[in-house]
């Protein structure tokens, strides 16, 4: 940031030139030794100067410029240019984390979410997408082949039986609801038939919709890993806060870059669901 200029003139007006523009000032406050004037920044610091010291310029006003940070706001305050992308240097994150422990965190999120883009995400449902479908059951989440039967009886439709584990039927049903599969599960005790959805404009709009949600939960998920690190390495002591900070910023980095790819597959997924090229 490049440095303002203030001219200072003794029983006169502060000036602070900033380019072409200037912004005049209160007057100078004589400070408790004759030999030093005190002049008010824009943001109430003070700065002394040695009035013995001031030149004598050709209009007879004694005058001197300094350097000062640049203080002023609001419109007058030049925008500052955007930062660059932070690089991440593993090498010092290392010093005070475990940098394979937090990608793997971070790749168990985003290969959740690949694994889930291919099997319950495709116009064309298969019975394998039905049977791998995750479960929450009990405080735990199983495979839906694991709490039931699941059998195709026609080319349209799949049966669920779930008499094994009859207490189950009922998440079984909503976890097929909230699969953003399109899928319409219709209960009889403790059987569940799933009608396949026709591959129509709509069924591929309702599968778009459920790979976005499901985009947003990994996001969220990656979200979390990088705050726990974070707050993980607030508690790091005995290193200098530059490092730490610096460090903070680069997981934040590395976590956003996860993010970004779970955009882009999000992207590919949808042109795929879409039929587009």
């Amino acid at each position: 940031m490049q440095p303002t200029h203030l001219m200072l003139v003794p029983c006169g007006r502060v000036t602070l030139a900033r380019g072409c523009q200037q912004l005049t000032y209160a007057r100078l406050l004589h400070a408790c030794h004759p030999r030093h004037i005190r002049v008010p920044l824009p943001t109430s610091a003070v700065a002394c100067v040695d009035v013995s010291r001031l030149a004598i310029q050709r209009s007879g006003v004694r005058s001197i410029t300094l350097s000062a940070p640049d203080y002023a706001k609001g419109k007058d305050k030049k925008k500052e240019k955007k930062k660059g992308a932070v690089k991440v240097d593993e090498s010092e994150m290392a010093e005070l984390m475990d940098v394979e422990a937090f990608r793997g965190r971070l790749d168990a999120v985003l290969d959740r979410l690949r694994d889930g883009f291919i099997k319950q995400f495709s116009v064309r449902t298969s019975i394998g997408s039905i049977e791998t479908l995750s479960v929450p059951f009990e405080g735990d989440h199983y495979p839906l082949n694991e709490l039931a039967q699941v059998a195709r009886k026609s080319a349209t439709l799949i049966v669920i039986n779930s008499s094994a584990f009859p207490q189950a039927v009922g998440d079984i049903v909503h976890a097929l609801q909230s699969a953003g599969m399109g899928l319409n599960p219709q209960q009889e005790g403790t059987t569940v038939y799933v009608q396949i959805p026709k591959v129509t404009k709509e069924h591929r709009e309702s599968l778009v919709k459920g790979a976005k949600m499901a985009c947003n939960t990994a996001k969220d998920k990656l979200k979390e890993v990088q705050n726990n690190q974070l707050r993980a390495l607030k508690k790091v002591d005995h290193v200098s806060e530059d490092l730490v900070h610096s460090v903070q910023n680069q997981v934040t980095a590395m976590a956003h870059q996860y993010m970004a790819d779970a955009d882009a597959m999000l992207k590919t997924k949808t042109a795929e669901l879409l039929g587009e090229k």
